[in-house]
C-alpha cells in the first residue's frame, strides 16, 4: 500500500509541472477563443475612420450579423461594438431643434410687430369711438375734459381719471325738474296713496343685451338712469316723449350697478371690467376712476357722509373708500368675514349700520368702519339672498330669497327673523329686485316669468300680478312723485313704464 501511494504522488506531481509550463499568452488566447499570433486578419482590431451611423433595421429579418458595422471609437478590451439609432430617436432630436428655431423666430416676429404698431397705439380710441364718416355724430356735442389723455391699450393708463371718451350728448339736459308738466315735484315723496299699475304705458329700447339696474332721479324722478350688459349707461327723460338724453361710455364690459348721490349731481357705476367710476351727471365727465382686485357686485354710499363708498366684491370682501382723500383708491377699511361672493349692500337701523348678503347664505350686519359683524343671520335651510330693501315707514328689512319668498327681519335691536313672508312669485336662479312704494304700503318684486308682483305690506295679501314681458323682470323701480307709475326692465333689454 505504501508503494501504491508513493506512485500516485509522483504521477500527480508530474502533471502539476506540465500545467505550470503552459504560456500565459496561450492561456488567455484559449479563453478568448483565438490565438494572438493568428494570421487571420478578416476582422479589424480598430474601426475605420470614415464609418457612419446607420438606422437600425425595422425587422429582425433584415439584420445581418455576419458583417458587423462599427462606429468610430474603441471600447473595452479593444473590442468594437455595434450601436443602433431608431427612427423615433432621430425624429425627436430633429423636432426638438426645429421647435427651438420656431420659438426664436416667433420672438423676432413679435418684436418687429411691436416696433411697427407702437406709434399707432396711442391713437386707438376703443370700441366706443364713432366712425369718421358718420354724419349724425357730427351733430352732437361731446363733453369732457379738454386735456383727456389718449388710451394706450394694456397699460396702466387705464386707471387714470380721464383716459377715455366718456359721454355722448343728444339734447339739452337740465337736472332741474320740468315746469311744463302737471306734477308738483316739490311735494314730499310718499304723500299720495300708491295705486297698483294696470298696464304697460310706454316701452323704451333700453339696452341690446339686457338691463341690469334702474335708478330714478332722487326725490323728483323726472330722469331715469339705466345700465346694461352692453357696457353702456343711459339717461332718459321720464316726460316729453321719454327721449334719450345722454349715453355714458367708460366701461368695457357689462355694468353691474349704479347709484345716485342724494343731490343727483353725480352717480357711481361699477362693472365686470373691475372698474368703479364716479360720473358728473350733467357734463358726463369722469371725475374719479379706479380698478379693483375683483369684480364689484354692488355699491353703497354712506348717507351720513357721501364721500364714503362701500363696494361689495366677488372675492368675499367689502372695501370701504374715502373718495374725498387724495389716496381714494386705497380702502380705509376692509370687511372680510364672508366666505363667498358678496351680493348686496344696504343701510339699516336709521343709517347707523349697514347690511350685507352673500353666496355663503348668510346675512351680516356691521357698524361703519368696524370689521366685526354685530349680527350674523344664517340657518341650515336658508337660501342665498341677492337683494333686499328697508321698509320706509316701519324700518323692517325685507330680503329676497332664492327660495322664491320674501323674508322679513327686524330693522333694529337684535334683528330677529319674523314670521312674515311674501310668496306667489318665482325668482329661483335670478337676482331680482324688490322695492317699496313711495308711501310704504305696497311691496313689489320682479319675476322670472316676466311679471310684476305686488303685495300689501301690512296684511301680506297678494294684490296683483302684472304681465310685462315674456322673460325675467329683474329691475323694478316705483316713481317717487307719481303714485301709480312703476318702471320695470329685465333680460329683454326693453324698459317698461307701467301706469
Amino acid at each position: 500500500m505504501r508503494l501504491i501511494n508513493f506512485a500516485l504522488r509522483l504521477i500527480f506531481a508530474a502533471l502539476s509541472i506540465q500545467l505550470i509550463s503552459v504560456s500565459p499568452s496561450h492561456f488567455m488566447d484559449a479563453l478568448a477563443g483565438y490565438s494572438s499570433s493568428s494570421d487571420d486578419t478578416s476582422v479589424p482590431l480598430l474601426p475605420e475612420v470614415n464609418q457612419r451611423l446607420e438606422l437600425a433595421p425595422k425587422t429582425k429579418s433584415h439584420q445581418n450579423f455576419e458583417q458587423p458595422q462599427f462606429h468610430q471609437g474603441g471600447t473595452f478590451a479593444n473590442r468594437v461594438e455595434r450601436e443602433y439609432y431608431d427612427n423615433a430617436t432621430l425624429t425627436s432630436q430633429k423636432s426638438y431643434k426645429r421647435s427651438g428655431e420656431q420659438k426664436r423666430a416667433a420672438k423676432r416676429l413679435k418684436k418687429e410687430r411691436k416696433k411697427k404698431t407702437s406709434k399707432d397705439d396711442s391713437e386707438f380710441l376703443g370700441p366706443w369711438a364713432g366712425y369718421e364718416s358718420d354724419n349724425e355724430a357730427q351733430q352732437y356735442e361731446s363733453f369732457g375734459e379738454e386735456d383727456e389723455e389718449k388710451i394706450t391699450e394694456g397699460k396702466e393708463d387705464l386707471e387714470s381719471d380721464s383716459d377715455m371718451p366718456t359721454t355722448q350728448h343728444f339734447v339739452d339736459l337740465y337736472l332741474t325738474p320740468p315746469e311744463d308738466v302737471e306734477i308738483d315735484f316739490s311735494k314730499k315723496p310718499g304723500s299720495q296713496v300708491f295705486q297698483v299699475p294696470t298696464r304697460v304705458a310706454t316701452k323704451l329700447d333700453g339696452h341690446s343685451k339686457g338691463v341690469t339696474k334702474l335708478r330714478l332721479f332722487p326725490n323728483s324722478g323726472h330722469l331715469l338712469l339705466s345700465c346694461g350688459n352692453d357696457s353702456e349707461i343711459k339717461l332718459w327723460d321720464m316726460y316729453h316723449e321719454n327721449n334719450l338724453l345722454r349715453a355714458y361710455y367708460g366701461h368695457s364690459q357689462a355694468v353691474k350697478d349704479i347709484c345716485f348721490t342724494s343731490s343727483g349731481q353725480k352717480f357711481i357705476s361699477c362693472g365686470f371690467d373691475k372698474r368703479v367710476i364716479v360720473w358728473n351727471t350733467k357734463s358726463g365727465a369722469i371725475e374719479k376712476s379706479m380698478v379693483l382686485e375683483a369684480i364689484p357686485n354692488c355699491l353703497l354710499l354712506n348717507p351720513n357722509n357721501e364721500h364714503e363708498l362701500l363696494v361689495a366684491l366677488s372675492n368675499s370682501k367689502i372695501h370701504h373708500f374715502d373718495l374725498s382723500s387724495e389716496s381714494y383708491k386705497d380702502p380705509i377699511q376692509t370687511y372680510d368675514h364672508h366666505q363667498s361672493s358678496v351680493n348686496f349692500l344696504m343701510t339699516v337701523d336709521s343709517n347707523k349700520r349697514f347690511l350685507s348678503t352673500s353666496d355663503d347664505k348668510s346675512v351680516r350686519i356691521w357698524d361703519w368702519q368696524i370689521n366685526i359683524p354685530i349680527k350674523i343671520i344664517s340657518e341650515p335651510d336658508s337660501h342665498s339672498i341677492p337683494r333686499g330693501i328697508v321698509s320706509r315707514n316701519f324700518g323692517e328689512i325685507a330680503l329676497q330669497s332664492m327660495a322664491s319668498s320674501i323674508d322679513v327681519v327686524q330693522g333694529h335691536g337684535k334683528f330677529r327673523t319674523t314670521a312674515k313672508k311674501f310668496r306667489g312669485h318665482s325668482v329661483s336662479g335670478y337676482a331680482v329686485d324688490i322695492n317699496f312704494s313711495a308711501d310704504g304700503r305696497v311691496i313689489m318684486s320682479g319675476d322670472s316669468r316676466g311679471l310684476g308682483v305686488f303685495w300689501d305690506w301690512n296684511s301680506g295679501k297678494l294684490i296683483k300680478k302684472l304681465k310685462v314681458s315674456t322673460k325675467v323682470i329683474s329691475c323694478i323701480e316705483p316713481h317717487p312723485q307719481e303714485p301709480s307709475t312703476v318702471v320695470m326692465a329685465g333680460s329683454t333689454g326693453e324698459i317698461y313704464i307701467c301706469k
